[in-house]
């Protein structure tokens, strides 16, 4: 990175090349970017000291109080004649508990009348000071009722116990209440995501990628940094697709991606992982430039070698490449690097 300065402006010249960022050289790009002098913010304002806030946080136990709702959940759901069965999902499900403390409560309710809790939100309420609620009606599954409360989170799931038959679940699950029998038919967890992606959805994913990667160019070459982060999200969802498959076809299928990369230190490889460090950007246009290019040369190093596993076809990325670095030059990140003369910083 080089810096001078001009009419009261820092000139940022990024050169980005295999030392600062390891990008694929047909996506290479000298970044010139004016940015203004910025101004300090002032410090925030705190109502109460960091130390006292340290110690009120640091004085609560997590761990005690998931365990605690549990049980609250668990002798509410035996009480209430409307629940029939109440199952305890996600990683809190597992029996060796080795999730986090911050980890939600994911509870499936399945009851004889679902509209009686959808339509009342006094129960918020019976499980401590509720934060915030999400209610969300899920189309194509059941509705939910996200609820934050200070020191937990539980999100109930509601459907009507006729749904409960036709139900098979992916990973582990805990029944906590079941007053008619209805899951004792139930059958053990079994994985579905254990096929490779066909040739079809390989291409989905190369193609979604490569339009947001575009319009992220766009948004950055525009000045919309707002717009760039919503495609930047698009294009991730799409890395994720293709580190997830990039993992599974070499140490088999039934690898353990997990779900919305959680845990994402526990099974990505190292190198992998560190290239990622590249791929996210703060608010600036410089930032934002440096992430794109990063997260497209990850992306096309994956994409070419896992698509021989899956038997699709790869077409060759430079095109895509050549047009990002034209849109950025138009919005005037790219051209030669003119500034030698200046200190490097």
């Amino acid at each position: 990175m080089k810096v001078r300065h001009r009419d009261g402006h820092s000139v940022i010249h990024l050169v980005l090349g295999p030392v600062d960022v390891a990008i694929d050289k047909s996506c290479l790009l000298a970044a010139q970017v004016d940015v203004p002098t910025v101004r300090k913010r002032p410090p925030p304002i705190f109502p109460e000291s960091a130390s006292a806030i340290l110690a009120r946080v640091t004085s609560i136990d997590y761990s005690d109080r998931r365990r605690q709702l549990l049980a609250n959940v668990a002798e509410w759901a035996g009480s209430e004649q409307n629940i029939r069965v109440a199952i305890l999902t996600g990683s809190a499900a597992r029996e060796a508990d080795d999730s986090d403390a911050l980890s939600d409560l994911d509870i499936e309710l399945y009851v004889e009348d679902p509209a009686a809790l959808l339509s009342e939100r006094s129960w918020y309420r019976r499980f401590g000071r509720v934060l915030a609620v999400e209610e969300l009606p899920n189309p194509g599954w059941h509705p939910t009722r996200l609820l934050y409360l200070q020191g937990g989170k539980i999100d109930f799931m509601i459907a009507s116990w006729a749904a409960l038959p036709g139900t098979r679940y992916e990973r582990v699950y805990r029944v906590l209440v079941d007053k008619d029998s209805l899951t004792v038919d139930l059958p053990p967890p079994e994985r579905t995501d254990v096929a490779p992606p066909t040739p079809e959805a390989f291409d989905t994913c190369v193609n979604w990628f490569s339009a947001a990667a575009i319009m992220s160019a766009r948004c950055i070459a525009r000045g919309d940094p707002w717009a760039a982060k919503f495609r930047d999200w698009d294009l991730k969802v799409e890395l994720l697709k293709m580190i997830e498959w990039d993992h599974r076809a070499r140490y088999g299928w039934d690898y353990d991606t997990w779900f919305n990369a959680k845990h994402l230190d526990l099974w990505v490889d190292a190198e992998i992982r560190s290239a990622l460090d590249s791929c996210w950007a703060g608010f600036s246009p410089a930032d934002a430039t440096l992430a794109l290019l990063a997260s497209m040369d990850l992306f096309v190093r994956l994409a070419e070698r896992t698509a021989p596993a899956v038997g699709a076809a790869w077409v060759e990325s430079s095109a895509v490449c050549r047009e990002v670095e034209t849109i950025l030059a138009m919005g005037g990140f790219g051209g030669p690097d003119v500034s030698s003369d200046a200190p490097s910083v």
